[in-house]
């Protein structure tokens, strides 16, 4: 079935962690208040396209969006979804650019896997990548990307298949 299959959160709003999130069917979210299921359910809105800023709580001097959810270089959000010709994920994390609080995204082929994300230690453990090393660790795996993504319009046009905005992009 086509669409969004899973979201994988690493190092994000629980550092340190792997956190994955079926989404291809049915799914249970639950938890003790404070654990993070709101958390979850917002990144859905920000997979088709919203704003990043309308997602965020600001109330009570919470944290921005990249701050809260990529809140170190080593911080990932990736979804997995399906499309007519296979799976492919879409990368979000920091933008790399130091002191600049906002997410970049970037589309790959192919479904998720540890050895696309990360490198393996001589005693077997991954080490995931920064954002800002997914370039090169991809070009050296000869898998398709595409360029780097700035602007949440740019990726509305390309997930929304959006005509109007991808001729304005």
């Amino acid at each position: 079935m086509l669409g969004l299959k899973r979201i994988l959160l690493i190092d994000s709003f629980i550092a340190g962690k792997r956190l994955p999130l079926m989404v291809d069917g049915h799914a249970t979210v639950n938890g003790r208040n404070g654990s993070g299921k709101s958390s979850l359910l917002k990144l859905l809105r920000i997979f088709y396209g919203e704003e990043p800023r309308q997602v965020e709580n600001r109330a009570g001097g919470k944290d921005s969006f990249v701050d809260w959810y990529l809140p170190r270089d080593t911080s990932l959000i990736i979804f997995e979804y399906e499309r007519i010709d296979g799976l492919c994920c879409l990368t979000l994390y920091r933008h790399p650019t130091a002191g600049l609080a906002k997410p970049a995204y970037r589309f790959s082929k192919g479904g998720f896997s540890a050895e696309r994300f990360s490198v393996v230690f001589v005693d077997g453990e991954y080490k995931f990548l920064r954002g800002k090393e997914l370039r090169a660790h991809w070009q050296e795996l000869t898998c398709l990307f595409s360029k780097q993504i700035e602007i949440v319009t740019d990726y509305r046009a390309v997930i929304q298949n959006d005509a109007a905005l991808l001729r304005r992009s």
